[in-house]
């Protein structure tokens, strides 16, 4: 048995290095979240190390008000100080004073125009308002909001790369 081992050990050795890089690409792969209500429906890459909650719409209780929006909130390491919150919203959105962010044409991968506001001074706080539908006051968008600033400069790219990702369905 030894002697097997000597003759092919370069083959296991190669055979071993190449099942490491497909267990590696495949733990380091984004998965695709679809998000689908009656109103709503899109899809985002996640990169690993995020996670998923969707947050379908509520239904209001006696006495209270419709929540205008619904979702998915990416969690980065489980994290709700440092979240991203896609959503489709119906009602109008303030984002604020221009003086207060700095504005930058944005394209999804899918085509899709918006609008990224990056929240002028901290950075650690982004608004992206994508596909106004002026009818019925709606429109998707999301929210990014890093606890720190060295953070999202390091994840900036991630980021980013999320936001593009995101793919609103018909």
């Amino acid at each position: 048995m030894l002697k097997i081992i000597k003759k092919y050990k370069i083959y296991l050795l190669i055979i071993l290095v190449l099942l490491s890089i497909a267990i590696i690409y495949f733990l380091s792969k984004d998965t695709v979240c679809s998000f689908q209500t009656k109103e709503t429906h899109f899809t985002v890459r996640v990169p690993h190390g995020w996670s998923v909650i969707k947050q379908p719409r509520e239904i209001p209780q006696e006495g209270n008000e419709l929540i205008p929006e619904e979702g998915v909130t990416l969690l980065l390491n489980g994290d709700d100080k440092n979240c991203i919150w896609i959503y489709s919203q119906y009602s109008s959105r303030n984002i604020g004073s221009e003086t207060q962010y700095t504005q930058e044409a944005f394209l999804t991968d899918s085509g899709l125009k918006g609008v990224l506001y990056k929240e002028n001074g901290n950075n650690t706080h982004w608004e992206l308002i994508l596909e106004r539908n002026s009818k019925m006051l709606s429109f998707y968008g999301a929210s990014v909001n890093i606890s720190d600033e060295n953070l999202m400069v390091e994840k900036a790219q991630q980021i980013t790369r999320i936001l593009k990702s995101i793919d609103i369905k018909k």
